[in-house]
């Protein structure tokens, strides 16, 4: 499986050398911050592929914030099952 850590250190090397500015690692972290919670709801929603998986597998290995990125997702899916099963006249629709 791929790793995409190196990325993640070239952006951090580029920046400290001035070859990249904040704003282009910031953007790169966010686009893989959503990456990691289109994959999650993917396989909550149990459509994901197995290289969907892979993916997600090999971002959640490569940093700490999307790791807190995917359980957010899973907590907001289990908080809203919770929630749908409280309340019954929402669970029926």
């Amino acid at each position: 499986m791929l790793s995409t850590e190196p990325i993640m250190s070239f952006h951090s090397a580029a920046l400290m050398n001035g070859t990249i500015a904040p704003s282009h690692v910031a953007s790169a972290a966010r686009a893989l911050s959503d990456e990691v919670s289109t994959l999650a709801w993917a396989i909550i929603d149990g459509v994901a592929s197995d290289a969907d998986r892979e993916r997600l597998a090999d971002l959640l290995a490569s940093e700490r914030s999307l790791r807190k990125r995917y359980v957010r997702a899973v907590q907001m899916n289990t908080d809203l099952r919770d929630f749908m099963m409280e309340s019954p006249q929402l669970g029926a629709a």
